[in-house]
């Protein structure tokens, strides 16, 4: 066996990943069946018609990948058969090959005038076959895929586009002529990115973006864009380099996203707020007893110390005690003063900072103690912890703390009081705080809702529902997570977990 059978026989033998439909048009029952043999030892179906008109009822009832067509047959020869498929919308796109023994100029450039995808004389080799159709065939699947992929470029809600490395539009879909406000792309294909950005936008392109850009060979951002009428947008845009040194553009128009968020913002704040709003009367209340006391205090000692000054003062080392206790009573004051101002911040700007997680948590205890012990109500601190800062704002972390304690403060009052315990130790990467106290409990049916905003099981009248959903949104800012543990009649836990500072 020379070297060209054997390679004839290695051809026959090649497994087909996807069984491509092939029709074969001969009125010779020989070569059809020689041919359908070959072709179906290479792994394609395979289905056999003896001339033109029988070939195109079939080609009508089913879905084929390839013709294989001899030019000479009785009723309707393969040429004819050939223009007939090419004037049919819906098989004009079947590649055809034709087979024939009139090996003459005049056929050849008949067949590929019709629309012939390859001319083939007989006698032919299978090897030759094989590698002349497994090429129109992945021509053919080249083809497809560049369509849908051109298709689906085509129908995106994005704006893509293509440009020189100078910057030049050399394709643009209907998104991308839309989003500027044009109507075909022959409006921007051929301009410069430039003249589609304001003037400032253009400058920072220019030095900051694009030498980025050229760097990486990849840029995600927002930046403003220049409507055909003049007006300026708020823009999306990804740039990605491509190997010939032009550049893809895929942008879109985020100015009602960025409205959304403004507003989603302003809603925030505002819900924030009235959370902090509802819980001012129970935290005034706390903090006027922890006022109260030490100024009760500071006017006996007050007293004491006019008293020693009317009197000469005599004794030195009573009026030296009495200052003492006088500077230690403001002290306690201050203290107080300064936990309240940290609470009351409310950082428009939304910056974070550093926060000590247990000075935290004693500083919101230490204003309202005083007021939870005359409900009968104590607060335990259980502090395991040993990594304790956390990113966030104090005020809002601060309110978190006052919403929760609140809130069992509440839940235990049909009891008559009881005790709220704030456990915190480290797991893994996280602070973990729970806070668990000894009250009634939450349903099941309602365990699920408690973070819903406006949601309450209090009576009208004794609470908005908003705390707990703002501490949902506290947390979750913090890139932490907060749920609820309960049993009715026994108590509830509210469990946070923040990821602390290493």
């Amino acid at each position: 066996m020379d070297l060209e059978n054997k390679l004839d026989q290695i051809d026959l033998v090649i497994p087909r990943e996807n069984q491509s439909k092939i029709l074969i048009v001969e009125d010779t029952p020989i070569q059809a069946k020689k041919l359908k043999f070959y072709l179906e030892k290479i792994g394609y179906n395979v289905t056999w018609a003896l001339n033109g008109k029988e070939a195109l009822v079939v080609l009508e009832q089913d879905i084929f990948d390839l013709v294989i067509t001899d030019v000479q047959m009785p009723e309707m020869n393969g040429l004819e058969m050939l223009g007939r498929i090419r004037s049919n919308s819906k098989l004009k796109k079947i590649p055809v090959v034709v087979i024939t023994t009139l090996d003459t100029d005049e056929t050849c450039e008949e067949s590929v005038v019709l629309g012939a995808e390859d001319f083939i004389a007989k006698p032919f080799k299978p090897r030759e076959i094989n590698i002349r159709i497994s090429n129109i065939l992945e021509r053919k699947r080249s083809e497809e895929l560049a369509r849908l992929q051109l298709q689906a470029i085509e129908s995106s809600m994005d704006g893509v586009a293509i440009l020189t490395p100078q910057g030049d539009y050399v394709y643009a879909n209907d998104a991308q002529v839309k989003v500027f406000g044009y109507y075909g792309c022959n409006d921007i294909v051929g301009d410069n990115w430039e003249s589609l950005y304001p003037e400032e936008e253009v400058k920072r392109l220019q030095e900051k973006i694009l030498p980025e850009f050229k760097e990486k060979g990849k840029w995600i951002g927002e930046i403003n864009a220049k409507r055909k009428d003049g007006s300026i947008y708020q823009q999306e845009m990804s740039l990605t380099k491509m190997d010939d040194g032009k550049f893809i553009s895929i942008c879109r128009d985020i100015t009602e996203r960025k409205r959304k968020e403004k507003e989603r913002e302003e809603l925030e704040r505002k819900v924030y707020l009235a959370s902090r709003l509802a819980s001012v009367g129970g935290l005034a209340a706390g903090v006027a007893h922890e006022i109260n006391n030490p100024i009760t205090i500071l006017v006996g000692y007050f007293k004491k110390l006019e008293k020693l000054v009317l009197d000469g003062i005599t004794d030195k080392e009573k009026c030296s005690a009495t200052v003492t206790k006088l500077e230690s009573t403001l002290n306690r004051i201050e203290k107080i003063i300064a936990n309240l101002k940290v609470y009351s911040k409310v950082d428009s700007k939304n910056e974070t900072t550093k926060i000590d997680v247990h000075k935290a948590i004693r500083n919101s205890v230490d204003m309202i103690s005083l007021s939870y012990l005359e409900q009968k109500t104590t607060i335990e601190l259980n502090f395991a912890a040993t990594e304790t800062m956390v990113n966030g704002e104090d005020g809002k972390f601060g309110q978190v703390i006052i919403n929760i304690l609140s809130n069992a403060k509440d839940a235990m009052t049909t009891k008559g009081g009881g005790v709220i315990k704030i456990d915190t130790k480290n797991v893994e990467n996280n602070l973990e705080i729970r806070f668990n106290d000894s009250g009634c409990g939450i349903s099941k049916e309602n365990l699920d809702k408690i973070f819903d905003a406006f949601f309450t099981t209090k009576s009208i009248g004794s609470g908005t529902g908003l705390g707990l959903s703002v501490a949902y949104s506290v947390i979750d800012e913090m890139k932490g997570s907060i749920e609820a543990l309960s049993e009715p009649g026994v108590g509830t836990t509210i469990v946070i977990k923040i990821p602390f500072l290493k």
